[in-house]
């Protein structure tokens, strides 16, 4: 019984810690690996919720897409400029193993946290970007996968997005694995009492 607890534990122990992702450059797809790259072009407007094929932006306030500041506060052409609110939830259509975004003009503490359903990832508090330019990037690895992340700020504050890189691969769930392993074990054992 010790094994199979211990061998439930190992599978579904990826689900526990994620590997923060950071740069300068701006270069997101390429610190992810490949996948996605949202660059927001096209999408010029004003939003509470923007939905990209993947991944779904809603504020807690209202924001745009537009090119304010665009070449400063580590943006390039349109990208999300956001003046009042204090959260993001960034929803992904599928499993999402990786992702970053540049990030710009926050004078607060930032908190990025990654979910897996209910289940929380990672949760990380980053370095409060100002006038930098130098393409700052921020964003989270995990092998289990996010279904949604939350970018929180400290107090309402300006804040840039731009870049949003994602990759997505197929995740068996969980429970699913728990269950194989289980079931594995369970005829295991009874082959070694059949066997006695």
């Amino acid at each position: 019984m010790k094994k199979i607890i211990l061998g439930m534990l190992l599978v579904l122990s990826p689900i526990a810690n994620a590997t923060l992702i950071t740069g300068t450059g701006g270069d997101t797809l390429s610190a992810i690996g490949g996948g996605e790259l949202i660059t927001f072009d096209g999408l010029a407007g004003n939003y509470t919720t923007l939905a990209t094929p993947g991944v779904t932006f809603t504020s807690s306030g209202s924001f745009s897409v537009d090119t304010n500041y665009s070449g400063s506060y580590n943006t390039t052409g349109l990208h999300i400029t956001d003046t009042d609110s204090s959260s993001f939830t960034f929803n992904f259509t599928g499993i999402v193993t990786d992702f970053a975004f540049v990030h710009g003009a926050t004078d607060f503490i930032t908190t990025l946290t990654g979910w897996n359903g209910s289940t929380l990832i990672e949760s990380h508090s980053f370095q409060n970007s100002y006038s930098s330019n130098n393409g700052m990037f921020t964003g989270l690895s995990n092998n289990a996968g996010f279904t949604h992340a939350t970018l929180t700020i400290s107090r309402s504050d300006y804040i840039f997005i731009d870049n949003f890189s994602y990759r997505t691969t197929s995740v068996p769930e969980p429970l699913s694995i728990a269950l194989l392993g289980l079931g594995l074990a369970g005829i295991g054992f009874s082959r070694k009492k059949n066997a006695s």
